[in-house]
């Protein structure tokens, strides 16, 4: 369990897109005692896209507006899934 922050940047329209918006997505995984966790793979779910978080925990991702969810995997730890609302939190716990 940790701490997922998630916020948006302005969305940018891909042309290469099936008239989806992209969007820019940046968050922090913590653990429960909120220090930072390098490392954690965040994959959008259904897709290849994924990233790493750095050293702070942070992450960044672009996302279409269809993607159903993220999917954040640590080794030692379970898998975690944020459906739809890790678009609309600013504060998601893991």
């Amino acid at each position: 369990s940790g701490l997922i922050i998630v916020s948006e940047k302005n969305p940018v329209i891909n042309e290469n897109a099936t008239l989806h918006q992209i969007k820019t997505i940046t968050g922090k995984v913590t653990n429960e005692r909120g220090e930072p966790l390098a490392g954690v793979s965040v994959q959008i779910k259904g897709t290849a896209t994924a990233t790493t978080t750095n050293n702070q925990g942070a992450f960044t991702l672009e996302v279409e507006d269809n993607a159903k969810a993220l999917v954040f995997s640590f080794v030692g730890m379970e898998t975690t899934e944020k459906n739809d609302g890790y678009r609309r939190c600013s504060q998601c716990k893991r």
